[in-house]
């Protein structure tokens, strides 16, 4: 991996010959055009689009989006395997595209890593009222201990375990019945009300989320047909003003004919 200190430019491979211009991407996370050597580069300034950037470029005579964090990941990072179909800020910082904040990832590890973000909905719906536990226990730590708690082999008392753990007797007790921590579920624990009231807003939340992917994707849609039916319209125009202008020589030389 390149040194965040340099910055280091490469040619966008898929954009190569399809383009008006030749576009290049730095392993931090920049855009620039160039025609011929890449040395003479102009370094473009990008749009910031759903709070992401994004650059306008003519591609194949028509204006796409190129998102730099697709650019960055496909020329500097490479993929570990064939399964890793998806790109993560790994800061969530979807403005900041440098190569040590990218990484590709599962679709399982997509989802995973979006429903962490403490900005969004998903990660909204795993918090529960840890009030002082959350100094002393962590995620990992309440997997280890509802392991212990229904282990059926289980030898030691729960009074033993919230010893073992640091915490009030009290509090594990609300551990076990579902009442904290209950987005986090192992094997062999009954399906708590709130564990499934959690799993229900997170299906409603994903569906939304689904739902407002799809209003993007169609606006986007609507605006690409615009676009093209304004070009088509800015081509008609031009078309017919170039018809009248050629009438109209031709009837000044008929006239100069006549004369």
């Amino acid at each position: 991996m390149a040194s965040i200190d340099k910055e280091i430019w490469k040619q966008i491979p898929y954009l190569r010959g399809v383009t008006e211009k030749n576009y290049a991407v730095s392993n931090k996370g920049r855009i620039a055009s160039y025609l011929f050597n890449i040395k003479d580069l102009t370094v473009l300034k990008p749009l910031l689009y759903d709070g992401m950037f994004r650059f306008n470029i003519r591609y194949k005579g028509k204006i796409i989006g190129l998102f730099p964090a697709v650019a960055v990941a496909t020329v500097f990072i490479k993929k570990p395997n064939s399964k890793c179909i998806k790109i993560i800020h790994l800061n969530y910082d979807k403005t900041n595209n440098a190569i040590s904040n990218l990484k590709w990832v599962t679709s399982e590890e997509y989802f995973t890593h979006r429903a962490k973000n403490k900005h969004s909905t998903a990660a909204l719906l795993a918090k529960v009222a840890l009030k002082n536990m959350s100094k002393k226990l962590d995620e990992k730590k309440v997997i280890q201990l509802k392991k212990e708690i229904w282990n059926p082999k289980r030898k030691v008392s729960l009074k033993q375990l919230a010893y073992k753990y640091g915490i009030a007797e009290m509090n594990l007790y609300r551990i076990k019945s579902g009442v904290f921590w209950y987005h986090i579920r192992v094997e062999g624990e009954p399906l708590h009300d709130s564990y499934k009231l959690y799993l229900k807003n997170l299906e409603l939340y994903n569906k939304q989320l689904a739902k407002d992917e799809a209003q993007k994707a169609k606006q986007l849609a609507d605006k690409k047909a615009k676009r093209q039916k304004s070009e088509e319209r800015r081509k008609r125009l031009a078309a017919d003003k170039k018809a009248r202008q050629l009438a109209s020589v031709k009837r000044k030389k008929q006239l100069s004919e006549l004369q």
